[in-house]
């Protein structure tokens, strides 16, 4: 119940402030932790899972905030909130601190800003670590998720490390995307400006990324897909997409049956 009493008292909302809770996912009707969450709200403010499956709910959410961001008249109409606290890694000791530049639950789009200087004299580059967690716990722990690693190139090196100060400012849009801008305070020249496209602690590029993953999870199914133009290898093929329980008549694409979710 940890975090659910941190999300209130962040938000500053009291429980009898809450109107309805849509519980989701298969842990939210185990009974225990209905009970839990009805014994905070109110047994009669939990919305029952026969008006909205808990299975289905947030590709539903996600499918439908995604066609009001597309649309001028309903872009409007959602809110989207960071669920963590979006900052950069500092030295601090033995292990990493962690430094918040926009702070959970603020809403999207959000913007912020902070200034570092290098750890040592005569630097030639920064590193910015861009990195998801929590305030009060090191930027390696296991509250931390690296998302990228950028290697930002100042100026000259400087004797004194004030003078090559470096302002990191992030921008999270609508659609989660994050823009980057790191500038020389003393110059104000802009030394990097960009989109980030990584994840992992190897910061992996994110177009590789995901060719990787999506080869991974394309490699556990049971019907292999098959592209546009292409027929069914084996005579058989077809019949058997035809007569699999993960295909139906009534998930079809242009006459092809496709795979239930």
């Amino acid at each position: 119940m940890e975090p659910l009493t941190q999300c209130l008292r962040d938000t500053g909302i009291a429980p009898a402030s809450v109107d309805a809770v849509l519980m989701i996912g298969g842990t939210s009707q185990i009974p225990e932790a209905r009970d839990a969450i009805a014994n905070v709200f109110g047994a009669d403010r939990i919305i029952p899972p026969e008006l909205c499956n808990p299975m289905t709910a947030v590709a539903r959410g996600a499918a439908v905030y995604s066609a009001a961001l597309d649309d001028p008249d309903h872009k409007d109409r959602f809110s989207l909130v960071t669920n963590y606290d979006l900052g950069t890694a500092f030295a601090a000791g033995p292990r990493k601190g962690f430094q918040p530049v926009i702070h959970r639950n603020r809403t999207l789009a959000a913007t912020g800003e902070r200034r570092f200087i290098p750890s040592r004299p005569y630097a030639s580059s920064v590193a910015v670590e861009i990195i998801e967690g929590e305030p009060g716990y090191p930027a390696d722990s296991d509250r931390a998720f690296p998302l990228a690693r950028l290697e930002v190139r100042l100026p000259r090196p400087e004797q004194d490390p004030e003078r090559n100060a470096v302002l990191v400012r992030f921008l999270y849009d609508h659609s989660g995307i994050l823009a980057v801008k790191v500038t020389h305070e003393e110059t104000q020249r802009l030394l990097f400006s960009g989109e980030s496209d990584s994840f992992g602690k190897d910061g992996t590029p994110l177009q590789e990324g995901l060719q990787g993953e999506l080869a991974r999870l394309l490699s556990h199914m049971d019907v292999p897909l098959i592209e546009k133009g292409e027929q069914p290898e084996g005579p058989n093929e077809a019949k058997r997409q035809e007569e699999s329980p993960l295909f139906g008549p009534d998930l079809t694409v242009n006459g092809t049956p496709q795979a239930r979710m």
